[in-house]
């Protein structure tokens, strides 16, 4: 839902609830509407949140990259080049000073956020090289940016480059990824038929993650059921938001995939489906 249409139904709540009487006082018109009308509201808002969740990086490369004038497709395509450029030669070089200078030479997050805005698989390599310079320079990777970066990746169809900066935090740094965009990742490396990424301990872990990562080992050679169901303990904090309906079919799909393949595999699906 756009957010022309949720100020569309806060302007219908608000002519619904009030009522301007004679002496210039506003009150209320009816309790039952008005009340109605912020449900409506409320609802309308999850459903945005859920749906943001899966929703392509474009919105937020037009914001890093926006310019005040109008200009032509292929004049953009090049001072979006050139800024990423400059802000990879900008990092590269941060992490080669020495420490005192790098306290004073500021580099914003908004600089290696637009370096994660790559929209070609080739240069995916290149970023892994900057994150990780990113991490020399004493810099941190906020959550919002690891989110786009793992993103944008499984949209340029690199979900081995997302898997490898996931599963290597000490080396570059990212914090613990949110369910939807994990989902995400996991589903990609399905259809690739790559192996799940290594997790670190404090990652939370939703049924619907275990099993996506259940169904990956199942399709790795050499693992087995009861090596990745001791980690696959899922968490409290895994379960704190609503997958939607694509979310609900990749399960539904790893959970149908799991049950053919029989024996222990199987077992093992059904006891995550009775954690849920």
């Amino acid at each position: 839902m756009s957010s022309l249409s949720l100020n569309s139904v806060a302007r219908g709540i608000s002519q619904a609830s009030t009522v301007r009487c004679a002496n210039g006082h506003f009150r209320l018109r009816s309790l039952h509407s008005s009340s109605a009308a912020s449900l409506v509201l409320r609802k309308a808002k999850s459903a945005q949140s859920v749906e943001d969740a899966f929703e392509e990086d474009e919105e937020i490369e037009e914001d890093l990259f926006s310019t005040s004038s109008p200009t032509s497709s292929s004049k953009y395509q090049l001072d979006k080049s050139s800024i990423r450029q400059s802000n990879v030669s900008s990092i590269l070089k941060h992490a080669k000073l020495p420490a005192k200078e790098k306290r004073k030479d500021k580099l914003s997050i908004q600089a290696l956020r637009q370096v994660a805005a790559c929209s070609q698989p080739e240069e995916a390599e290149q970023l892994k090289s900057v994150i990780r310079a990113w991490r020399v320079g004493g810099l941190k990777v906020s959550k919002t940016t690891a989110r786009e970066i793992i993103g944008r990746l499984c949209n340029i169809g690199k979900p081995e480059v997302a898997s490898e900066l996931i599963s290597n935090r000490l080396q570059y740094g990212l914090p613990d990824i949110d369910q939807p965009t994990l989902i995400k990742l996991h589903q990609s490396l399905i259809s690739s038929s790559l192996p799940s990424p290594k997790l670190p301990f404090t990652q939370p872990i939703s049924p619907t993650l275990a099993l996506l990562r259940l169904s990956l080992a199942q399709q790795t050679e050499g693992s087995n059921p009861e090596q990745e169901t001791l980690s696959l303990s899922t968490s409290p904090k895994g379960r704190t938001w609503k997958p939607t309906k694509a979310v609900e079919g990749w399960a539904n799909q790893a959970r149908e995939r799991l049950t053919a393949a029989g024996g222990a595999w199987a077992s093992a699906a059904q006891n995550i489906q009775r954690s849920q």
